[in-house]
């Protein structure tokens, strides 16, 4: 449905690739992956997977989300919430992992919000990394 960057989050593919990384701050910048969020003009790929839903006409409410890029965000989790994402099925590999340190995103508080929203969370390990 868009365009991946360099950090996962997906561009709308009606920017185009070429004219995305011209216009993107942070690319700019010189900002390393997971800083100058602030700057940031595009959408998490949680976030746009609901936008283009609803673009197209397709109903979220009661939906599970996959998410490769790990726990997504305090902002896309009240997102996803306010979509009717009943549940969300996370990677967690390598460096993706709540605990990575990714500045400016708050896991707990991603984890507490799903949970007081009745949001179930399941997290699946890759099989090279031991999972089942």
């Amino acid at each position: 449905m868009g365009n991946y960057d360099d950090w996962g989050h997906t561009n709308p593919e009606r920017i185009g690739e070429s004219a995305y990384r011209r216009i993107c701050p942070r690319k700019r910048s010189g900002y390393k992956s997971g800083e100058g969020m602030h700057m940031c003009p595009a959408v998490h790929a949680e976030m746009n997977v609901v936008l283009q839903a609803a673009r197209l006409g397709i109903a979220t409410e009661g939906a599970t989300l996959y998410c490769y890029c790990g726990v997504p965000c305090k902002d896309c989790a009240k997102e996803l919430i306010n979509a009717g994402i009943k549940r969300v099925v996370y990677l967690t590999s390598g460096n993706i992992h709540p605990d990575s340190g990714k500045k400016g995103y708050n896991f707990p508080l991603s984890f507490e919000l799903f949970r007081l929203a009745g949001v179930e969370v399941d997290n699946v390990v890759p099989l090279a990394e031991g999972g089942k």
